[in-house]
């Protein structure tokens, strides 16, 4: 009981944290574009906040994904590190703001907003039903899963939470996407971050995987090499 009330503590001053990332930085971008005098609209800043504070748990993540994989690959089976189960608490918690986030962008993208509460969530969720059921799902489902385990396989969690590890590359793609009126003067920008985005996401998930099976076959002296083959 005391784990899951420590984990509920967790999780909801996590979630604060996201909520306050996301409008910190959406107030300091509000500031900054003013500043400059740059016309950016009120929904391509909330878009640019929620890829910020994407790109931070992706960050934190993988960072959290690394050290339980250096500390269970002597045994990817049985070896247990606590970040494992204790950082599924604020990943769930980050996937809730998310869904919170997204729907305020939904209503800034708007040109008129429904006056109904309702017809608002109604609105929202037809337009991003998939991605809503895959936030309620690893907030509900996945996240339960991964902290009520039987405590076998902490090394395959950690290359889970390492998948991450792209997130702020495609997040990059966002930001420079909402500041392309600014940014016309040179496709540097776009051509740098199309390439960093494809070089950084298909072989580091790649290798995540075929890692993951190398460790996983390790009892039956299969290689890296060998699944390669395969």
């Amino acid at each position: 009981m005391n784990r899951v009330v420590a984990g509920c503590a967790l999780c909801s001053a996590s979630g604060l944290l996201w909520m306050g990332l996301f409008r910190l930085s959406n107030h300091l971008m509000t500031q900054l574009f003013k500043a400059k005098k740059w016309s950016v609209s009120a929904h391509h800043i909330m878009n640019m906040s929620e890829a910020i504070v994407s790109s931070l748990q992706a960050v934190a993540s993988s960072a959290c994904g690394v050290v339980v994989v250096v500390s269970c690959r002597h045994d990817v089976m049985k070896a247990v590190h606590p970040l494992a189960s204790w950082y599924a608490w604020v990943a769930g918690s980050y996937f809730i703001y998310d869904a919170i986030a997204m729907y305020q962008v939904h209503l800034a993208s708007l040109a008129e907003v429904p006056k109904r509460f309702t017809d608002r969530v109604c609105s929202y969720l037809r337009r991003r039903t998939l991605l809503v059921l895959h936030h309620v799902v690893v907030a509900f489902v996945l996240v339960p899963v991964l902290v009520y385990r039987s405590g076998l396989g902490d090394f395959f969690v950690g290359c889970f939470y390492c998948v991450e590890l792209s997130g702020p590359f495609t997040n990059m793609r966002v930001v420079l996407s909402r500041l392309a009126s600014r940014l016309q003067e040179t496709r540097l920008p776009f051509i740098t971050g199309g390439f960093v985005v494809q070089c950084s996401i298909n072989p580091q998930r790649t290798g995540d995987i075929l890692k993951r099976h190398e460790c996983d076959g390790l009892n039956d002296e299969v290689t890296f090499w060998n699944i390669l083959r395969i």
